[in-house]
Parts: C-alpha cells; sequence; structure tokens
C-alpha cells in the first residue's frame, strides 16, 4: 500500500503536465496533443494483449517492474524534448515518448490492481483492497497539488549545461542539456520514480520470477532493421552494433524499451511460419522461409556473438504457429528444427550454436505454448542426429550439447520444471 502511495504521488507529478507543457512551452496545437495522445492508447491496448500472457506466465509483480521502469526513460525523455527550445528532433522524440507511455500503462494499470487482489489476506479482503485504494489515491490527489506548486516555483528557472570550443579568439558554443520549467518537475519524478521502484522488491507474490525471465522472453536482435538500411552505405554500421553493449548502459528503463522494440522479431517469425506452413511441406517452406528472412540476421549473428538467441527467437516464433496452424503441433517440431537447421548450415552457422539455440527455443516456445515437451523429445533427437551426420559432428556430442541446452533453459522455471525436463530426456533420449 504505501509502494502504491508513493508510485501515483510519484507519477501524478508529472503525468498531468504532460498536455500542459506541449501547449504553453512547446507551442503545439490542440490537434498535436490529442493526436498523440491516441497514439498512446494505440498502443496501450496492443501491448494488453503482451503482458497479459506475461503476467499468467511470471507473475504481475515483474511485470508492474517493468512498466515503472518504461515509465521513468518516459519521464527522462521528456526533458530532452527542448533544447533548451522546440527544435527539429521534438516531434519524432514525442512520438516515442508517448508510445512507450502507453505500453508501460499497459502494464501498470492492471498489474497493481491484480496484486491487490492476490496480496489481499485471507478474510480480510474489502478493508485491504478499501484501504489500498484509499493510499493509492491520496498519492494521486497529493500528486498534481504538489506538481503543480513545484511548476510554478520552477517557471522562470533554468539549469543549462554548455559546450563550448575556443579557437584563436572565435569561440562555438553548444546547449548540449538544458533544463527549465517543467523539465525540473520531470526530474523529479525520474528521481522519485527510483526510489519507488525499489521499494517493490519488498513485496513478495507467489511465483514470481526474476525480471531476467521476462526480459529474455521479450528481447531478441532488433537486426531485421539492418535489411532495409543496408542498401545505403552511410547506415552499415547499424549491422555491427552489438546489443548486449546497448543493453548494458546503466539507463534505468532502457533495458525494457529495447525488449519491447525488438519483441517483434518473435512475431516476424511467427508470421513467416504461419504462411508458409499452410501452402507448402514443412521442412522445405520453414528452410526457405528461415534462410530467406533471417540470413541478414545470421550473419550478423557471427560477427556479434547473438546466434544462439537469434536461433531461439526463430525457433519460439516457429512453434507458436506451428500450435495455432495444426490440431497436434508437437507431430511437426521435428520438421520445425530439420528446417532451421538446414537453414542455419547452408548459411554456414556455427552448428553447435545453433544446437544451442534451438534447446532455447524449444523450452520457452514449448512453455509459452502450453505443448507437450514429452512428446516434442520423442522426435527431436533423430533429427539432431540427422542433421549431426551431414555435418560429420558425432551423433552423441551434437545430442550432449542440445540436451545440455535444454537443462540450462529449464533451469530459468524452476526447480521442479527442471527436475520433470531431466526426466523426460532419460526417458526419450538414447545417448
Amino acid at each position: 500500500m504505501i509502494f502504491q502511495m508513493m508510485w501515483n504521488f510519484a507519477a501524478n507529478l508529472a503525468i498531468p503536465f504532460f498536455a500542459v507543457n506541449m501547449l504553453q512551452r512547446l507551442g503545439l496545437s490542440l490537434f498535436w496533443v490529442i493526436g498523440l495522445s491516441v497514439i498512446s492508447q494505440i498502443f496501450n491496448i496492443l501491448f494488453l494483449r503482451v503482458w497479459g500472457p506475461f503476467a499468467d506466465r511470471f507473475g504481475s509483480k515483474v511485470v508492474l517492474s517493468m512498466g515503472i521502469s518504461l515509465y521513468l526513460i518516459v519521464f527522462l525523455g521528456w526533458i530532452f524534448t527542448t533544447l533548451p527550445e522546440r527544435y527539429f528532433l521534438t516531434i519524432p522524440l514525442l512520438v516515442i515518448l508517448h508510445i512507450f507511455a502507453g505500453i508501460a500503462t499497459a502494464a501498470v494499470s492492471f498489474t497493481i490492481g491484480t496484486l491487490n487482489l492476490k496480496l489481499s489476506p485471507e478474510g480480510q479482503a474489502t478493508p485491504y483492497l478499501a484501504s489500498a485504494a484509499l493510499a493509492g489515491n491520496i498519492g494521486a490527489g497529493l500528486g498534481p497539488i504538489v506538481g503543480g506548486t513545484l511548476a510554478t516555483f520552477f517557471a522562470n528557472r533554468q539549469l543549462t549545461f554548455v559546450t563550448r570550443w575556443f579557437d584563436q579568439g572565435s569561440s562555438i558554443e553548444l546547449t548540449t542539456i538544458s533544463i527549465g520549467s517543467f523539465d525540473f518537475l520531470f526530474m523529479i519524478t525520474f528521481i522519485l520514480g527510483l526510489a519507488t521502484l525499489s521499494m517493490l522488491a519488498i513485496v513478495r507474490e507467489e511465483g514470481e520470477v526474476s525480471r531476467e525471465i521476462v526480459l529474455d522472453t521479450l528481447k531478441s536482435p532488433i537486426r531485421e532493421l539492418s535489411q532495409q538500411v543496408t542498401s545505403v552505405p552511410s547506415m552499415d554500421f547499424l549491422r555491427d552494433i552489438p546489443l548486449g553493449n546497448l543493453k548494458r548502459l546503466p539507463v534505468p528503463g532502457l533495458d525494457v524499451a529495447l525488449g519491447v522494440t525488438a519483441y517483434q522479431i518473435a512475431d516476424t517469425a511467427k508470421t513467416i511460419a504461419s504462411a508458409n506452413l499452410r501452402v507448402r511441406r514443412v521442412r522445405q517452406s520453414l528452410e526457405r522461409s528461415f534462410r530467406n528472412s533471417f540470413s541478414n540476421l545470421w550473419g550478423i549473428g557471427k560477427r556479434t556473438g547473438d546466434n544462439i538467441e537469434i536461433t531461439a527467437n526463430i525457433v519460439r516464433g516457429a512453434l507458436h504457429a506451428t500450435s495455432e496452424n495444426y490440431e497436434r503441433p508437437e507431430q511437426r517440431v521435428s520438421s520445425v528444427v530439420s528446417g532451421i537447421l538446414q537453414a542455419a548450415q547452408k548459411e554456414k552457422v556455427n552448428f553447435d550454436e545453433t544446437l544451442k539455440g534451438i534447446g532455447q527455443g524449444i523450452i520457452h516456445g514449448a512453455v509459452e505454448t502450453n505443448m507437450d515437451i514429452d512428446q516434442i523429445m520423442r522426435n527431436v533427437s533423430k533429427t539432431i542426429r540427422e542433421i549431426a551426420i551431414e555435418n560429420d559432428v558425432p551423433e552423441n556430442i551434437a545430442v550432449s550439447r542440445f540436451t545440455e541446452e535444454l537443462l540450462d533453459a529449464a533451469q530459468g522455471y524452476g526447480q521442479e520444471f527442471y527436475e520433470n525436463m531431466r526426466d523426460i530426456i532419460q526417458r526419450n533420449i538414447d545417448f
């Protein structure tokens, strides 16, 4: 309840003043303000279908944490909409911020209510829920009042960081960061939000998982974008940026922002597989689809070391497509694996990395689609052996590496799931 009150207070210090800032300081018309709000609402609705299943599988607390983290980067981003006045990047940045705000709102709005229901004491749910609602409303009510007072105080104040270059009597001055008026409000909200987010660690939800597991489900290399820009010589550098380095930047919420953006790669794989599974033989169509669509990704992966993650997300997307197009999708997984192995082989992707990626993708995809992993393992090991022979790799070594990755991925779903996976491997895979 304390967390709920503090978060509502911190958020409402700034959120009610987004529109005021756009109208007064940025000089935007009401048309732009309403249009940006509509964009935010559209992405709110779209991402409810993403966050809802995530909350069911991984718990509401971790989804709430990621939503708040994404909101923090939105608050911080508002500071850069002026430099110190409106400039050419203001509108694009506002569009991005409203998209992320809609995605964050989708994560926060329903998870707080769900957590209240989960944490209500047995036999005392009614007074607990009433108290939680009261605490949240107190924070939401105080936020705009304090925010308005602070906005008035900082209205005629400004903090500017300037970079100057002096050269033989001449100088060049460049404004690096300018914080003024409502920017102070957004900065204070960002700091309070960080403090409030740390309070969420105290909350305990039954069945909660680590943030990294959810991020691993969200994230996948944002490399398909390079297919649209590789024809422009000056844009080739985009293909060589290691995504791992971006994720290590110490900016709260950046990992979630990258994750929700990159999540679309799994949907891309799913769409490609769905279209081909209906009209062609499974193995041939999958091989052609994956090779044509992801050859560039595999090429980037060979330079950045991300091929395991790329392959895992391709498998995950293919399993989603298979589960939606067949009554017994488990029987088709061996064909999916065969097609991916064949395509990766022709693209000269490292065989060990492909096996590891397939192992991770099968675990994550099977869990997300509720497939029977026991049935999957009955056929996949045979396919692994056949492709290993074609690659001059000893069968037992290939199967061992594959099963090691299966067990490694299974650890992320708890000890019980891990032990069950070990039993399935022992029953279905002959070493």
